[in-house]
């Protein structure tokens, strides 16, 4: 009988430790392979479906009780975006496609269950970002300097390969203090390497709109450690940022101080009217185009499937250049969202920011002394506020891997929150 017993007890123990390596190792490669190959990040998303899929097929007693309010408060936002798009799509038109991107929402309600009921490695989420970020400048500076591009891009375009590199590099630097409070300082080292490494992957692919959230999200990460750091080492790495960043902008073959220059002049083309189909001029008519069917279509838009349509009668009536016509969105995601489904679209993307993003923050505040969880905390605060700035000049829920990355990075943090939470994993 006690054989038997303990023979029981350690398949029970061997099952855990396989499923929790299995749900690490997806963890990893979705942020680890996520700039270099295209669609990278899905290979780790599926090992983490098929193990969703696998646990509702046999094992799915229980699960649904692990949540608590603040979960159901979570995944309800996500799911109704979802959904709500979906919808959306038979409202403007009768026809079963475009259901791919809104859907994905709704499915990461399965992955998160899963990762509540088999707890993953929180070291193993914390590499990914850094060798993420450091993959993607290797690629970015072979792609620069090697192969000659203007901008960096990788299999995406420069504008997404920029921005998640962005990500991947603040979240890695939040993994400093994650590592500092265990002191295991080579992983800091890694940590630091991977910040450093996103930051110039997005200076390598010339996207401008990721550097406004720089400035803002260092001065956040470092100011919320300075008890773990040292005062006195956050006002030297405030230093060493501001020093770097006059570097990187008299360094002409970085490309940073041209891009600049190119913005300036482009706006300045554009209002004296000179030259209206610079890069910049072109979204500022995508704005204004978007704008407009906003005003004909305040509540839910003209529908994705018309968008061409109206811009067309925009173009016609000179309000805009023909060649703005062909773009799917408006290169702005509350634009976007204003001009194709109304101010319900435009409410419905701001709760799926604001909700993770407090969410988040509340928790920032309740782990306030336990450094490991406030530095989790801080990284799920960065998802959102990240993409609230992309999307000043990008959609990046256009975007397969926008999609995918924000949910995954939400989803997946939260779930390393909770589960902290409720039994803490020595790592």
């Amino acid at each position: 009988m006690i054989t038997s017993t303990g023979y029981i007890m350690n398949m029970f123990e061997f099952k855990s430790k396989l499923v929790a390596y299995w749900s690490s190792t997806g963890i990893f490669l979705i942020f680890a392979m996520a700039l270099t190959i295209r669609s990278g990040y899905s290979y780790g998303a599926t090992l983490l479906l098929l193990g969703s899929l696998t646990m509702l097929a046999f094992n799915a007693r229980g699960t649904w009780g692990l949540l608590d309010k603040s979960d159901k408060y979570l995944l309800a936002t996500f799911v109704i975006y979802g959904l709500s798009f979906i919808l959306f799509r038979f409202v403007h038109v009768v026809e079963a496609t475009g259901f791919d991107k809104p859907s994905r929402f709704v499915i990461g309600v399965l992955l998160y269950l899963f990762l509540r009921r088999y707890p993953f490695k929180l070291s193993w989420l914390w590499y990914g970002f850094a060798i993420g970020a450091i993959a993607g400048v290797a690629i970015g500076g072979y792609e620069r300097f090697l192969e000659g591009f203007y901008r960096a891009k990788s299999n995406m375009h420069p504008i997404m390969f920029g921005d998640i590199a962005m990500l991947l590099g603040l979240l890695s630097l939040t993994g400093i203090l994650y590592f500092k409070a265990l002191k295991q300082y080579r992983s800091v080292v890694l940590m630091a390497l991977g910040g450093l490494s996103g930051i110039f992957a997005s200076i390598l692919s010339g996207s401008r709109g990721g550097w406004i959230a720089l400035p803002m999200a260092i001065i956040y990460i470092f100011w919320q450690g300075r008890e773990l750091i040292g005062k006195k080492r956050v006002k030297m790495i405030f230093a060493g940022f501001v020093l770097l960043a006059i570097a990187v902008g008299c360094v002409p073959q970085l490309g940073v101080s041209q891009r600049i220059e190119e913005a300036a002049s482009n706006i300045q083309n554009y209002v004296s009217g000179h030259n209206e189909n610079t890069s910049v001029g072109m979204r500022f008519q995508m704005w204004k185009a978007a704008l407009y069917m906003f005003r004909e279509h305040p509540v839910l838009g003209v529908g994705k499937y018309d968008l061409r349509q109206y811009k067309q009668q925009l173009a016609d009536r000179g309000i805009i250049n023909q060649e703005v016509v062909p773009f799917g969105h408006a290169h702005n995601e509350y634009l976007t969202n204003l001009s194709e489904y109304g101010a319900v679209g435009f409410i419905l993307l701001l709760f799926v920011y604001l909700v993770p993003m407090r969410s988040f923050a509340l928790k920032v505040i309740r782990y306030r002394n336990n450094w490991q969880l406030k530095s989790l905390a801080m990284a799920g605060v960065l998802v959102p506020v990240s993409f609230m700035d992309f999307a000043l000049t990008q959609s990046m829920f256009s975007h397969n891997s926008g999609v995918m990355i924000y949910i995954l990075a939400i989803l997946i943090i939260w779930a390393a929150i909770r589960n902290q939470e409720v039994s803490p994993v020595k790592e």
